[in-house]
């Protein structure tokens, strides 16, 4: 289910998939943003202070082994 966040709180996204990979995501279409998986696979991004809507889109996710695997990717959350 949705979790509903209070405005000026923050909150926070959390990303899984291949350990090391690095999720490259948009926040409400701005610049590319990128974040790397740990080794188990996970990574989160606590957010501003929230005090309207915002949200994050993925873009893309690149492998860190070799060969690189670098897919485009959707998804968001709001």
């Amino acid at each position: 289910g949705a979790t509903t966040i209070c405005s000026g709180a923050t909150a926070v996204v959390s990303f899984t998939g291949t350990p090391n990979a690095t999720i490259t995501y948009t926040v409400d279409g701005g610049a590319n943003q990128t974040v790397t998986l740990d080794a188990t696979g996970n990574a989160s991004v606590t957010t501003p202070v929230l005090t309207a809507n915002s949200t994050y889109n993925l873009v893309s996710v690149a492998s860190a082994t070799t060969p690189v695997c670098n897919n485009t990717a959707s998804g968001s959350v709001t």
